[in-house]
């Protein structure tokens, strides 16, 4: 910038190759002359009001120009309860942790009596999501029945808990949120076993479900009872209990969901099969209610010896 005593300022800055200039006449009153590349320099220049509005126009053209390719602005979310929730959960204990995010999941409703005082099949069988249903020739009957998606039903007579170990990969394929293992009733028929071992391998077998699916709910079912004719078949149906009283303290230690039927097999035992083994349809909403109840309580996320029938 150059000062030459009283006479006119001159400023000078590149733009775009050319010079930008803007002169004034000191402290007087003068015309101010706007110049690109010494076009437009001029002393005392007067516009013409046509000129100016033209110019006003342009400009106006241009910012509304400018604006129009802004960004459209959006409304910021509220995080503030998601951030406190957050803080929350970072300075408890795991135990607190794990209570509040199974508050927040989606449950299904508890399962009630419909105003007869009988069970509501409807609302049993629309609870059924997200599952995988595990099971021998009395699993069957899930399917059989029409009660559920036979893609989800795997089950066929004479399957034991070994069985869980060649599902695995279709379990794993469908992603399931809860796991029902309704096996047992040939485990303890064709003596693979004692009850300690049966239990152990049991806990094996679901350890390594947990390992494949972490979320996964595993629900257990207890082993249903046989009633007579079926000891005329096979005596070592008697240990039932036993075997049970075994799965049922290896689930309470090992945070498994263990759904306890003998309540339910000696409320309705006139909807057993004439064999005292197999079920008849009216008997699965029943036992398929107490599987459900039993997952929302949960905790949350060899060779074998020839005797014996199976079921």
């Amino acid at each position: 910038m150059r000062h030459g005593g009283r006479g006119p300022h001159v400023a000078i800055m590149t733009v775009g190759g050319g010079d930008f200039r803007r002169r004034r006449r000191g402290r007087s009153r003068g015309a101010g002359v706007l110049a690109f590349g010494g076009d437009l320099v001029r002393r005392g220049l007067s516009l013409s009001p046509a000129l100016v509005l033209t110019a006003v126009c342009v400009l106006c053209a241009g910012i509304w120009v400018i604006v129009s390719l802004l960004p459209p602005r959006t409304t910021k979310a509220d995080t503030a309860p998601g951030l406190a929730l957050l803080e929350t959960l970072e300075q408890g204990d795991p135990a607190a942790v794990d209570a509040v995010l199974r508050e927040r999941e989606p449950q299904v409703p508890e399962l009630d009596l419909d105003e007869n005082g009988e069970i509501d099949t409807e609302q049993v069988w629309s609870a059924f999501q997200d599952f995988v249903l595990l099971g021998d020739s009395r699993g069957v009957g899930f399917e059989y029945y029409g009660f559920l998606d036979d893609v989800r039903v795997m089950a066929e007579a004479g399957n034991t808990i070994l069985q869980i170990e060649e599902h695995m990969e279709e379990i794993v394929a469908l992603q399931p949120r809860y796991v029902y293992i309704c096996y047992g009733i040939n485990d303890v028929g064709l003596g693979i076993w004692s009850s300690d071992e049966y239990a152990e391998a049991f806990m094996e077998d679901v350890a390594e479900l947990k390992a494949r699916l972490p979320e996964v709910t595993v629900v257990i079912s207890s082993i249903l009872p046989a009633y007579d004719p079926a000891f005329e078949q096979n005596s070592a149906w008697y240990s039932i209990p036993e075997f049970n009283e075994k799965v049922a303290a290896a689930c309470e230690e090992n945070g498994i969901a263990y759904a306890n039927n003998d309540a339910l097999a000696a409320a309705y035992p006139e909807l057993y099969q004439p064999d005292g083994i197999h079920l008849m349809p009216e008997f699965y909403p029943y036992w398929a209610k107490n599987l459900i109840e039993a997952g929302l309580k949960a905790p949350k996320g060899g060779d074998g010896q020839e005797g014996g029938a199976q079921a």
